[in-house]
């Protein structure tokens, strides 16, 4: 099942490669995605942000969507494209190196360095 695409509202945003990244002090799972709509050409990144902590029936995630401008968009495929290992947390490549960088706080830093868009929802269609 395709997600819905935010410019043209067709069931055609894909997830093109992904990258599994270490957890941070607040989410257990964090994954940093390419992304690109078949039909209007978008594309993007997307971040996956998961925690279990807290009660044991409790789980919260949030799946958000960024437009990004095409010289970003080109290092993002870069970055990703680089990676010898992207389902690998320990991977200590350019890409996982970058993507993996925390705050002070010991909060992941995002996307920080790309130029993004106002966060939209990944809906699947």
């Amino acid at each position: 099942m395709s997600l819905i695409c935010p410019r043209c509202d067709a069931h055609s945003l894909e997830i093109i490669r992904a990258l599994e990244l270490s957890s941070d002090a607040s989410s257990d799972e964090i994954t940093v995605q390419q992304i690109a709509c078949a039909r209007c050409g978008l594309h993007g990144a997307a971040v996956y942000q998961e925690s279990r902590r807290g009660r044991l029936d409790a789980e919260s995630w949030d799946h958000s969507g960024f437009i990004l401008e095409d010289a970003d968009y080109r290092r993002l495929d870069g970055l990703m494209l680089a990676c010898p290992n992207p389902a690998s947390r320990d991977c200590t490549c350019g890409a996982h190196t970058y993507f993996n960088q925390l705050d002070p706080a010991g909060h992941w830093r995002g996307l920080a360095g790309f130029r993004v868009s106002t966060p939209f929802p990944m809906v699947l269609g």
